[in-house]
């Protein structure tokens, strides 16, 4: 009996009927961060006066900053794969060189030919263009395609 309880049971649970209830936070908590994003930007006064010299000329500070190890750590380059280091070194004009000496088989030189083929037939304008094949006409049809082959009737 107790088989039968665990094997009849649900796979899994039912999902509840309502999502829980979040609390919503009050207005003045939220405030502290909304007044400042409604400010406008401060931005200095001359800034579209600067010409572009001005704008990208290197600061002072940034020519005085010394990099920390793990920053010129990082900026050594890694050492190449021995593989990528032949794919670096390789010519592709020494495979030209090969090639230049090459020899075409019997094979080589027939599948290399175009084919021949017979000159298109002149087009000939045909007298009776619309008539009918008389094996055609021979055809018989089914009640079924007779019946398809009318058109429809609509009041």
């Amino acid at each position: 009996m107790e088989k039968l309880k665990i094997f009849g049971a649900a796979r899994r649970p039912p999902p509840s009927p309502l999502a829980p209830k979040r609390n919503k936070k009050p207005l003045k908590t939220i405030m502290k961060y909304l007044e400042p994003l409604s400010k406008p930007a401060n931005r200095p006064e001359n800034t579209n006066e600067r010409t572009f010299e001005e704008l990208n000329t290197i600061k002072i500070s940034v020519l005085k900053h010394n990099a920390t190890d793990r920053t010129k750590h990082l900026a050594v380059a890694k050492p190449l794969n021995e593989q990528t280091l032949m794919d670096l070194n390789y010519d592709p004009r020494d495979k030209l060189l090969n090639a230049k000496k090459y020899i075409a088989t019997d094979r080589i030189k027939e599948l290399a030919t175009p084919k021949v083929r017979e000159t298109p037939k002149t087009i000939e304008v045909k007298a009776d263009a619309f008539s009918v094949n008389p094996n055609a006409l021979k055809a018989w049809c089914s009640p079924r395609i007779k019946r398809l082959a009318k058109p429809i009737i609509r009041d």
